[in-house]
This record gives structure tokens, sequence and C-alpha cells, in this order.
């Protein structure tokens, strides 16, 4: 079963990995939510939106993009291609992913808002310094009490873990991608570079950086040390902290909530020019 690891230098604590399943779970179906149905006959608002190649916009036009068949098939769109971008009435791209994260971040809760980060980004290690600990162990105990998180998956031991300290940091992980500290975090990142690689076959070169990640284990204090420096350096809005808990937001800021008011302001601008035409 993959795990959700808490990491620090003097130990970890781990959480069932389904409970990043329903966090993204929670996050798509509160998206959903918010796309909602087509309504009074008409295509849904969504679909001047979506890719000109989405598959949903193909053969018959899926009953003129509208209906109760239509928009399970573009729910169900919504959650399976999240990497697909949607196209902004500027031209601008955005990631679905990025739109329900997003959506979640206006409307959820703090513990909501945590369980969204947590999906989204414990695999590519947000974390938490020390004195935020108890701060971030408050708001896991807050997701226990409002059932966001589950308890016989290793949250209460995971808070312990997060109050027993508050001079370490804590990084996440997801046990399926890179555990934090990992020598090649440092390498694939840029801070650091192995002599010898350059000029020599794809086998050398694979050896090579073995050999290299090896040595790097061999002092798991400095390792520690190098990779959460990088974290800090070029990763800083991973952190998770209470100083921006209330604005936090992902690449642009753009929701479903401001694509649905684009739309709606459009609408209402088209009805007010005809309602002048026919006075």
């Amino acid at each position: 079963m993959s795990r959700i690891y808490l990491h620090s230098p003097s130990g970890e604590a781990r959480v069932y990995g389904t409970q990043r399943h329903a966090f993204g779970n929670l996050c798509n179906s509160l998206a959903c939510a918010v796309v909602g149905s087509s309504m009074c006959g008409e295509p849904h608002w969504l679909v001047q939106f979506l890719p000109k190649d989405c598959y949903l916009l193909r053969g018959n036009a899926s009953a003129a993009f509208r209906g109760p068949v239509f928009d399970t098939d573009l729910h169900g769109y919504l959650r399976y291609s999240q990497n697909d971008f949607l196209t902004t009435s500027d031209g601008e791209k955005i990631a679905i992913g990025i739109a329900i994260a997003n959506t979640v971040m206006r409307l959820g809760s703090d513990v909501v808002k945590l369980a969204c980060r947590l999906h989204n980004q414990c695999e590519i290690h947000c974390w938490a310094e020390g004195p935020n600990r108890a701060w971030l162990a408050d708001l896991c105990e807050r997701a226990l009490s409002d059932n966001v998180f589950q308890p016989l998956v290793g949250w209460p031991e995971a808070i312990a873990f997060l109050r027993a300290r508050d001079d370490e940091p804590v990084v996440f992980s997801y046990s399926v991608c890179m555990q934090f500290p990992n020598p090649w975090f440092l390498l694939e990142n840029g801070s650091a570079t192995v002599d010898g690689v350059e000029g020599v076959d794809d086998n050398r070169e694979e050896a090579l950086r073995e050999e290299w990640a090896e040595k790097q284990w061999a002092d798991k204090a400095s390792l520690w040390q190098r990779c959460m420096a990088t974290l800090r350096q070029r990763w800083p809005l991973l952190e998770l902290k209470p100083d921006n808990w209330d604005h936090y937001w992902f690449g642009r800021n753009i929701s479903f909530l401001d694509l649905h008011s684009t739309w709606l302001e459009a609408r209402w601008r088209k009805e007010a020019i005809g309602s002048s035409f026919s006075t």
C-alpha cells in the first residue's frame, strides 16, 4: 500500500496512501459541484473553455453539449484529464488540475485547504519549518475532528510526531515517488553535478551517477542539510505556514469560479445588447 511520509532529520511518520486518494476525490467533487450541470436545454457553460481536441467535442457533438449524459462525461473528463489545458477568454492556458485546486482553495475551510495542499504537493515535498509544526498539528487535529482526515490510517501518530519537536523541519513525500532526503533530488534540481559524466556513454553515465548517489548516503545528516537548503532556496512556495494560508493559490490563481464568472458576464452583455436593439 502507498504511504504519505512525514520526514525529519531524527525520524519519520507515515499515513496510508488511501488518504491521498480521498483528498483527490474531495477536491474533484468540490470542483465538479461548481462546474455543475447544463441548464435550460442550453450547452454547458464550460464547453467554450475546453481544448479544441477534447474527445467530448467530437462526433455528433454529444447531444449538443447538454443533458445528463454529457454532464456526467464532462465531470469524468475533469477528474481524469487534469493535465489537459482549458483556454480562458483571454487565450491563457490553465491546466484542469490547477483550476480544480484553486477552486478548492477559494471555497474550502482551512482543513480542506490542507487536504488540497497535501494531495497536490506531498510528492513534490511540501514542508513546514520546526516552529510551525505545532500549528500544522493543530490543523491535522481539526481535520480529524471534521472527518476530513481519518483516524485509523496513521494521523494520530503523525500528529504526535509533529508535536514531538519544534527544532526540525518536516518534509512530506509520497511512497510512489522520490523520498526525502535523496541525493537524486540534488542532482535533478541543478544544485549538484557528477564529475566525469559528460562525454561518456549512457551506461557509463548511469554507473557514475549511481556511484555518486551511493557516496551521498554515507553522511545522511549532511545530505539532509543540503537537500533542505535546496528545497528552501528553490521552492519556498511549497512551505506550509500560517502567514500565507488564507491567500495561497496555484499558478495564476484561475479557478472554475473565475471561468464561470467570465462566461456569465459575456452572456449578460450579449443579452443587454440584444434587448437594446429590441427596444
